[in-house]
């Protein structure tokens, strides 16, 4: 379990570090290449379908662009293209999660590093305390006040 607050807008956010995938970091290390990494806040937003990366700290961190993808706004009909990144995001209280096919986004003017979407959200139970002024994720598997969670 893991506590997380709310940022100056009220929006929940999370501390995450970004860096390359698990194979892409260790062939750079074979190769003798500097690793880089960001670390940040990362929005958790549940209306998101994927995750998504600031292409500026992608950079940072050595990510580069897998091509572009399809981005879909919910209140917009049709798509346009942004880049497509596979990164590791490391959750704070979670540990290393794989991300392939995050959206390449501009997020620093929010203060943001990235955002965790549903691809992420899926895989843990979000308590949101309203009156408590925190978020809580807990994963899959965990026992809690509010009993087992499947």
């Amino acid at each position: 379990m893991h506590r997380f607050n709310f940022d100056d807008n009220g929006r929940p956010v999370a501390r995450v570090e970004l860096r390359l995938p698990p194979a892409r970091r260790q062939i750079k290390l074979q190769e003798g290449v500097a690793l880089g990494r960001e670390t940040g806040f990362a929005l958790i937003d549940t209306g998101a379908d994927v995750s998504a990366f600031d292409q500026e700290a992608a950079s940072r961190a050595g990510i580069t662009t897998t091509g572009p993808i399809d981005l879909r706004r919910h209140a917009e009909v049709g798509c346009y293209r942004v880049p497509g990144y596979d990164g590791e995001l490391i959750v704070e209280g979670f540990g290393p999660l794989t991300v392939t096919g995050a959206s390449g986004l501009r997020l620093a003017q929010y203060g943001w590093i990235a955002i965790l979407g549903r691809d992420f959200l899926r895989n843990v139970v979000l308590v949101v305390n309203g009156p408590g002024n925190s978020v809580t994720l807990l994963p899959r598997g965990a026992t809690h006040g509010l009993g087992s969670v499947s």
